[in-house]
């Protein structure tokens, strides 16, 4: 059953590909948007978060973007920006894995690729772990290249490869249920100023608050409900502000995700597309709200 689910996607994915020789970028994220909301995309004047990241997706092909999408390229960024010790520990880098290869690794990891999204494993005990699964896995995501799926030319030019980091335990001596399990930081123009807080709750329930720099709650949502209950502003939020906006120097906006562990702030990446311009946001006058943070500059559109 799971080699034939791997199968289909895979000729899912050649028909993506495929698909990209005869329509455009434009006309597939036009599409995708008026299904999701109802509406046309503006690109002539995007003014809302979701149609300026989509006009990114469509218009912009700046080089540099790629390097912020490569989970091994984007290293050399934050060490340079805010230092190597807000760095997750690298363990390995493979252009193929092999059963093998997991013999030299620690007990418990984190596993991904370096040119997608969503494509990570969280190992707690390798002894447990279904390594010909995960080597199933991988080498399938290596063949798959995420722009032809979604059209994110960000990850279209990343040569693919799997990285190992240590895995964080941001639990560790915590309440789990009211301890944030990632950080992410909408940026604009090299300013920090929304946090979404990811909750991850014991009995497996997930929320997501959105709060301002002042750690104020926010009054909607993006896809999450709010916890049940008052989270205490973070003792590492200054340091989160801060390293968020360093990262996002060189970006007129983006979303820099981070960790923390024993008050240590890890980065984790940083996101040019959120949601791939489809979040969902609670009240629609909040992607406007956002959108107009975001002083894009936009070329004219017939």
């Amino acid at each position: 059953m799971i080699m034939l689910k791997q199968r289909y996607k895979l000729i899912e994915y050649r028909f993506r590909a495929l698909r990209t020789l005869f329509v455009s970028d434009e006309s597939y994220r036009r599409t995708k948007f008026r299904k999701l909301f109802n509406r046309e995309l503006d690109l002539s004047l995007p003014l809302t978060l979701n149609e300026k990241i989509n006009y990114r997706m469509v218009f912009n092909r700046d080089l540099f973007l790629s390097v912020i999408a490569d989970k091994i390229a984007v290293r050399d960024y934050v060490e340079m920006m805010v230092g190597n010790e807000h760095l997750v520990p690298l363990l390995a880098v493979f252009e193929r894995i092999k059963i093998r290869d997991f013999e030299a690794l620690p007990v418990s990891f984190v596993i991904k690729c370096n040119h997608d999204s969503g494509s990570s494993i969280i190992c707690h005990d390798k002894s447990e772990l279904n390594k010909r699964r995960v080597v199933s896995h991988f080498n399938r995501r290596l063949r798959m290249n995420p722009y032809y799926t979604n059209r994110e030319w960000q990850y279209k030019n990343i040569q693919p490869k799997i990285l190992v980091e240590r895995k964080l335990n941001v639990f560790d001596g915590k309440d789990q249920d009211v301890t944030p399990e990632m950080f992410r930081v909408h940026c604009f123009h090299k300013k920090a100023m929304y946090i979404e807080a990811d909750f991850t709750c014991v009995n497996g329930r997930e929320y997501v608050n959105i709060y301002d720099t002042n750690w104020m709650l926010q009054p909607f949502t993006l896809g999450y409900g709010n916890t049940p209950y008052n989270i205490d502003r973070p003792s590492s939020l200054d340091d989160i502000l801060d390293i968020a906006a360093k990262l996002a120097t060189d970006l007129d906006y983006c979303r820099v995700d981070l960790m923390v562990e024993n008050e240590r702030v890890y980065f984790s990446e940083i996101t040019l597309t959120p949601e791939s311009g489809q979040l969902k946001f609670s009240h629609a006058e909040w992607d406007l709200r956002l959108g107009r943070l975001w002083n894009m500059p936009i070329m004219r559109i017939d």
